[in-house]
């Protein structure tokens, strides 16, 4: 790459990080950058005071007057009766302070501007998942959990705290090194030139050579830490498998190699941000003895006293900014590289949304309410969606109409479009032709204004590293869901068995992702949370397929009980739960192959008519000749 293109993508990298703030965030930042440049001045007037104790040395041993710069300086400010030896004290002291001043209080202030960045950064994680959560759910795993985990967390710190903290101390280096450097012109211009030249020469091969070697380290770690957080997941969820299979050897063989990538990167970045110390200590006293060898080919012993105490004062100034400023450069590279993820997550919410895509805040869980006027009825007019343009559709032009306290049961083959359908419903996704409306608005309004009407019961349930109570809540504060409101879900799922034996009942801890217990249990518990707002519309997604038989038909007798008043849309490919829904739909290749009963899908889908009756669900009169 070359160094234009690293530059544009440096400059790139560093305003998509600033455009992840806030506006006030950016002027408060930016507000501080300039505090901190201006701290640089303080060390400017400290070597310069240096300057002026070098100067009066240098002349009083020479027998000289001092020069008439300095002697014009003293006039202005009432110093010319002032012994040289007094002076010489005073400022020499006067420089210490502004030399202490300076570090105290740019210390202070690159303090305050991490807190700050971190602060920032704890926001811009949050809106960022605020954002990925409004949007629909093909953008919502556009990146992988593990992506996504990385670039809200790890990601995020390198992004704010790690990027812009480090432009922060580059602009304040920097600016201190521009007016030190102008500061040396003006005692000695062709020696400021020869060693500005000779330290840029030096910085320059030196970030070339960090700064690429840093960007392959920081990829490095990247990479390493959503692969160990990904490897890791999966092999603690596949330990029964791993266990048997007596595969624990070459998985830890495999995940050590990842280590020991991420170990090696990270020594390597230690020994990046040390380098820079080693090579500018050397190139202070190489600068020096050149300095002095050309002071003394073309001046005199006075001139070659004064310019050595400035350089060297403002050497013991410049140096430890170029180290800061080399290290921060180097780090810039390797936070960028780092935030890679949180760049490619905020462009994910950057984007368009579909225009009937609409997510207000008030969508945010509320109190369980009641109806206040909710109609439970679906209408689905002329559906058509597509995952990608090039990709066949999903959905091809459904329309249904599901009256309040019906049911529809949705069957097909593998890939038929049924959970699109049911993601399309509950507003997950948004149709790219059509709409859906449940009781005259469109899904997110439905939800935003009747939270806990509409609830969604999934095949695979997400169960929290937290309690039962906690999980069938899911996310209600403690003080807004009663003990009763959750053991009457429990009940209602045929889930409050298993609860009460356990020994703490409600306040049991289930283990990341309910490891602590069985498949069914965990789809019951999954059932009892989307029964515990008591919802009028209920789309069932094979919630019932990790059950045993006779829970399925409690599970299922307890929903037929609700016929009259909850409209249930059903995704099975168990028949048995479908036999007794008021209407049944039937897809095939994202269009409606037929609907009407059980009876009447069974006389138009041969293959449907089979599993009926391989399942005993069509009475032999029945049966089709």
């Amino acid at each position: 790459m070359s160094s234009t293109s690293t530059r544009g993508s440096t400059l790139a990298s560093i305003r998509a990080s600033l455009a992840l703030l806030t506006p006030a965030e950016r002027a408060r930042y930016w507000l501080v950058v300039a505090a901190q440049m201006a701290t640089g001045l303080m060390d400017l007037l400290g070597v310069l005071l240096i300057g002026g104790v070098g100067v009066l040395a240098s002349t009083a041993v020479a027998g000289r007057r001092p020069p008439a710069s300095l002697t014009a300086v003293l006039d202005a400010v009432g110093l010319q009766h002032v012994g040289s030896a007094n002076l010489a004290v005073f400022m020499a002291v006067a420089a210490a302070v502004f030399f202490l001043a300076k570090s105290v209080i740019y210390g202070y202030l690159i303090g305050q501007n991490y807190k700050f960045l971190a602060k920032a950064q704890s926001q811009t994680s949050n809106r960022l998942l605020s954002s990925l959560l409004s949007r629909p759910i093909t953008d919502v795993y556009q990146l992988t959990p593990q992506e996504t985990v990385y670039a809200v967390t790890s990601g995020a710190v390198a992004t704010i705290t790690g990027l812009l903290g480090s432009v922060a101390i580059v602009c304040s280096d920097a600016f201190l090194l521009v007016i030190l450097g102008f500061t040396i012109f003006l005692f000695a211009p062709a020696a400021a030139l020869g060693m500005a030249g000779f330290f840029l020469l030096v910085g320059w091969v030196m970030h070339l050579m960090l700064s690429r070697w840093a960007a392959r380290t920081g990829t490095i770690l990247q990479a390493s830490d959503v692969q160990t957080l990904s490897q890791v997941q999966e092999g603690l969820h596949a330990f029964r498998e791993l266990w048997t299979l007596d595969r624990r050897e070459p998985y830890l063989a495999s995940i050590s190699t990842v280590l020991e990538s991420g170990a090696r990167a990270q020594a390597t970045a230690q020994l990046i941000n040390q380098i820079p110390k080693l090579v500018y200590d050397c190139a202070l006293v190489v600068g020096a003895v050149l300095l002095a060898a050309l002071q003394l080919r073309t001046g005199n012993m006075v001139d070659v006293v004064s310019t050595l105490v400035v350089f060297l004062a403002a050497g013991s100034r410049l140096v430890p900014s170029m180290l800061r400023l080399s290290g921060q450069l180097v780090n810039i590279r390797s936070s960028i590289a780092q935030s890679a993820r949180t760049r490619q997550l905020a462009q994910v919410v950057r984007d368009p949304l579909p225009a009937s895509w609409m997510v207000t805040d008030e969508s945010a869980a509320g109190e369980p309410s009641g109806d206040q006027g909710f109609r439970a009825d679906v209408t689905i007019d002329g559906v058509h969606f597509t995952y990608k343009p090039e990709s066949p559709p999903a959905l091809t032009d459904i329309s249904l109409t599901i009256p309040a306290g019906t049911s529809l049961a949705i069957v097909g083959r593998t890939g038929a479009g049924k959970s699109t359908l049911a993601d399309v419903i509950i507003g997950v996704l948004s149709p790219q032709h059509g709409g859906v409306l449940i009781g005259g608005l469109p899904p997110w309004k439905a939800i935003s204004t009747w939270p806990g009407k509409i609830a969604y019961l999934p095949q695979h349930v997400s169960i929290f590293n937290a309690t039962i109570r906690d999980n069938v809540a899911l996310a209600l504060p403690r003080g807004q869901v009663s003990d009763d409101q959750v053991w009457e879900s429990l009940e209602r799922a045929q889930a409050d068995g298993f609860v009460r034996q356990m020994s703490d009942g409600l306040d049991t801890l289930v283990g990341d992702r309910g490891l602590r217990l069985s498949g069914g249990q965990r789809q019951r518990l999954g059932l009892a949370r989307g029964l515990l707002t008591r919802p009028s519309v209920l789309v069932l997604d094979e919630a019932t397929s990790a059950l045993d038989a006779e829970t399925e038909h409690a599970i299922s007798q307890s929903i037929a009980a609700l016929s009259g008043t909850v409209t249930a849309i059903v995704i099975a490919h168990r028949l048995a739960t479908v036999r007794n829904s008021d209407a049944v739909v039937y897809l095939e290749q994202g269009t409606i192959r037929a609907h009407g009963n059980f009876d009447h899908v069974r006389t138009q889908v041969p293959a449907f008519d089979r599993q009926a009756e391989l399942l005993g669900l069509v009475p032999d009169e029945g049966r089709q000749s």
